[in-house]
This record gives structure tokens, C-alpha cells and sequence, in this order.
């Protein structure tokens, strides 16, 4: 059982990784960045992206979307869509 969080983060490092190695590469591409400056601006970008996901994750485990249509629920993202726009 004490194995679990150090299981979950070694899963998520692995989800990350390929996006980590793109955004550096990418970063890289011009020629005008060095490999240091890259991997910290890819460790920004990522780490960001991560604390992101996990915080939408969070909100979306503490209210989730109704199962089914409901005109109460609709007219009221329909609103909320209109002031925010």
C-alpha cells in the first residue's frame, strides 16, 4: 500500500516525458537556444501544464457534468457563455 504514490508519480513522469523531450526539441529547432535553456523552459512549460491538469482533474472529480440533458443545467452554461464573451 505505501508503494502507490511513488507508483502514480513514476506514471505520470512516463505520460509527461515524450511531451517534455518534444517541447525541448522544439525549442531547440531555430538553433538560437541552447540545450540548458530549453530543458528550463521545457520543466516551465511542462511542470505548468502539469499543476493545470491536476487542478481541472480536481474541480472536474468535485463537479462533475450531469448524466443527461437538463434544461436548468444548459441555460445556465448559455449564460454564463454569454457574459463571458
Amino acid at each position: 500500500m505505501g508503494f502507490i504514490a511513488p507508483r502514480r508519480a513514476l506514471i505520470a513522469i512516463a505520460a509527461w516525458l515524450p511531451f517534455f523531450l518534444l517541447w525541448t526539441s522544439v525549442a531547440m529547432s531555430p538553433g538560437t537556444v541552447t540545450l540548458g535553456e530549453a530543458l528550463v523552459g521545457a520543466l516551465i512549460s511542462m511542470g505548468s501544464a502539469g499543476a493545470l491538469s491536476i487542478l481541472v482533474w480536481w474541480t472536474c472529480k468535485r463537479w462533475p457534468w450531469p448524466s443527461g440533458f437538463r434544461i436548468r443545467y444548459s441555460s445556465r452554461q448559455d449564460r454564463r457563455r454569454s457574459i463571458a464573451s
